[in-house]
This record gives structure tokens, C-alpha cells and sequence, in this order.
């Protein structure tokens, strides 16, 4: 569908800003590092941001809780409206209707999930990989 984007490269990036410059209402999948700041960024446009994500925080998982929800009350206070513990069930021409039945009017939905990290070179390296670079808890590896 024309107003369904994915968040991989920068051509998807360049197709996301034009999509947005007449969305007033956008659903932002992923409540991870890239959906985030796609919310973040449509809000700066001005646009009315959902995000539906599979976890009951963004980032809990990467973070901690603590954290997540300093994160989540960060981008509650700037208009980003979450709806967690949630996937999409169908996209259509204008709404994302959730598993629980919950219907997101929308005009832009951005997909920002499924994301894997390319641990190649620090493999070749030596660097200890666990689903991106291995670090202590003081980022050292």
C-alpha cells in the first residue's frame, strides 16, 4: 500500500519525509530504537503519532524497566500515544486495526521492525557478538 513504509535505508527515510508531509495521523509499528525515533520525528512535524509495540514498554527488553519508562513518559509528554502488548492484525487505506480490536485512524504507517544487526565485521574481528556487540554494563566489551 502507498502509505505503508519500512524504515531500512535512506531511500526509505526520503520516502518517509514525503509521505509525511501531508499525513496528519500516523501509526509508528515497533516501539524499539527505530520506531521511536520515527515517533519522535513525525512529531516534530506536527503529525498525531500511535505506536503499537509486542513488548509492555519500549526498549524493556534492551533496558531495562527503569528506563523504558522514563522513555515511554518522555514520549507521552511530547504527544506520542502508545499502545503496548499489542501487533497489528490489518492495515488498510486509512486505520491499523490491533489484535484486540482497537482501530488507529492513520494516513502513514511506518514499520520499523525486524531490524538485525550486522555483526559480521566484529565477528571477523574477534568481538563478542549476542545479537549486536557483547558490552559490560559500563559499554565495554
Amino acid at each position: 500500500m502507498p502509505h505503508v513504509c519500512y524504515l531500512r535505508t535512506l531511500s526509505d527515510s526520503r520516502r518517509i519525509i514525503e509521505n509525511a508531509e501531508n499525513a496528519k495521523r500516523a501509526v509508528v509499528i515497533g516501539a524499539s530504537f527505530i520506531g521511536l525515533e520515527v515517533a519522535a520525528s513525525l512529531r516534530e512535524r506536527k503529525i498525531e503519532v500511535a505506536v503499537a509495540g509486542k513488548h509492555s514498554q519500549p526498549l524493556e527488553k534492551i533496558l531495562g524497566r527503569e528506563l523504558a519508562n522514563l522513555i515511554r513518559e518522555t514520549h507521552e509528554a511530547h504527544g506520542v500515544k502508545f499502545h503496548l502488548a499489542r501487533t497489528p492484525a490489518v492495515i488498510q487505506d486509512r486505520h491499523v486495526q490491533l489484535d484486540h480490536g482497537t482501530i488507529l485512524d492513520c494516513d502513514l504507517v511506518v514499520v520499523g521492525i525486524g531490524v538485525r544487526p550486522n555483526t559480521a565485521l566484529a565477528e571477523k574481528a574477534g568481538v563478542a557478538t549476542d545479537n549486536g556487540i557483547w558490552s559490560t554494563n559500563f559499554c565495554r566489551g
